[in-house]
């Protein structure tokens, strides 16, 4: 498990800092009870590739954190679901994202099933607040079927 999470961090560092000039910020895992704790706060249980990428680190990124920390990710959808509630809160209400990317928050959507999506979504911001064009729903985009694969697309 943790060779894997370290190829895929060291990929994302080499794609997007081929240089070295930015600060590689990589936080120590957590742990299974601090993931559950959140799940517990949530209602909801993460895939299993959550699982694993938390424990491999609670916190990566270059220069700021990307990977939200676990015990900060209830806060972060508090305040990701403040701004997209706005205007439609039936979407708010079942996007729980816990990568802050410079394009928009990015995480998993609750289907109406009450599972969680096993596709991850970003709320693109630029196309929601500047584009009155664009459809209001349509503003959350697949991003990636997989945390390894969004940290290396």
């Amino acid at each position: 498990m943790k060779t894997y999470w370290d190829a895929i961090f060291q990929q994302h560092w080499e794609m997007y800092d081929p240089s070295f000039s930015g600060n590689r910020i990589r936080l120590p895992g957590t742990t299974n009870e601090a993931i559950r704790k959140v799940e517990l706060e949530l209602g909801l249980e993460f895939p299993p590739e959550f699982h694993d990428c938390y424990l491999a680190a609670n916190g990566f990124g270059i220069d700021r954190l990307l990977l939200v920390p676990v015990e900060q990710i209830p806060s972060f959808i508090s305040s990701s679901r403040t701004w997209l509630g706005a205007d439609h809160q039936h979407i708010a209400d079942r996007f729980f994202p816990f990568i802050d990317n410079e394009y928009g928050p990015t995480g998993y959507f609750l289907e109406e099933d009450g599972t969680l999506s096993d596709y991850m979504f970003v709320a693109v911001q630029e196309r929601y607040h500047n584009d009155p064009r664009f459809d209001p729903d349509a503003f959350m985009e697949p991003s990636a079927q997989s945390i390894g694969s969004y940290l290396t697309c």
